[in-house]
């Protein structure tokens, strides 16, 4: 945050007081910044590096504004109306912030909820766009799980209406994580279920060997096998 372009004099301010020092504001607006990886420009109009003769922090042009009134107005009743009241509340004294939702990203959403929209929107290639995409900006910073059970989950959403695109999401989750047990099993099981036989069998041979007598895997092909291995 750039603060030597922060005026000396507020106005239009609605949820924070009059008298709030000019340290103090830039403190809230900074841990907003952190909190959702944005910068002044995502709710003020202002140029992104504030210098500007035509910033305006005042203006509520950007709807973006009104929402961070309605969330931090959201954080004030939760805080106070809700978890102040909870009979296990520790000596920590626990509130929940910005980042406790957003963990650094614009919209708290999850990676599978993004990945979905992505499939809406274009199928297998759009979901390996986006996925590519936050993983390159996101992965290590905790804002989105990376681990398999995210790519798994958005597969398992797929299989419903789209078996190629289902695999094909699983063959990139097991691009990162090879020995993803649930990963396999999801395969062998599409596979079973679209009659393919040959592939299936390899997938539930794969699971066996990362896990011996997994029982989901060990009865599948045994079903598969007519009962016997």
């Amino acid at each position: 945050m750039a603060a030597q372009g922060i005026p000396d004099d507020f106005s239009n301010l609605q949820l924070l007081p009059d008298d709030i020092s000019r340290r103090q504001l830039i403190g809230i607006m900074g841990s907003f910044s952190d909190a959702l990886g944005v910068g002044c420009a995502h709710c003020h109009t202002v140029s992104d590096d504030l210098d500007s003769p035509d910033d305006d922090f005042a203006s509520d042009e950007k709807p973006a504004k009104g929402t961070a009134r309605a969330m931090m107005a959201m954080l004030e009743a939760i805080n106070a109306d809700h978890i102040a009241r909870l009979a296990d509340r520790d000596e920590r004294n626990f509130e929940v912030a910005c980042v406790t939702c957003h963990a650094g990203k614009p919209a708290p959403v999850t990676l599978v909820q993004e990945l979905t929209w992505a499939a809406d929107e274009g199928g297998f290639g759009a979901v390996k766009a986006r996925y590519d995409e936050l993983r390159e900006d996101y992965f290590g910073r905790g804002a989105y799980d990376f681990g398999p059970a995210s790519l798994e989950r958005v597969a398992q959403v797929l299989a419903r209406n789209d078996a190629d695109a289902a695999l094909a999401v699983i063959a990139l989750n097991l691009e990162h994580h090879p020995e993803s047990v649930p990963s396999w099993l999801l395969r062998g099981q599409i596979h079973t279920f679209e009659g393919q036989a040959d592939a299936a069998v390899e997938a539930y041979e794969r699971v066996l060997e990362l896990e011996p007598g997994h029982r989901a895997a060990t009865q599948a092909l045994e079903r598969m096998r007519g009962g016997g291995l």
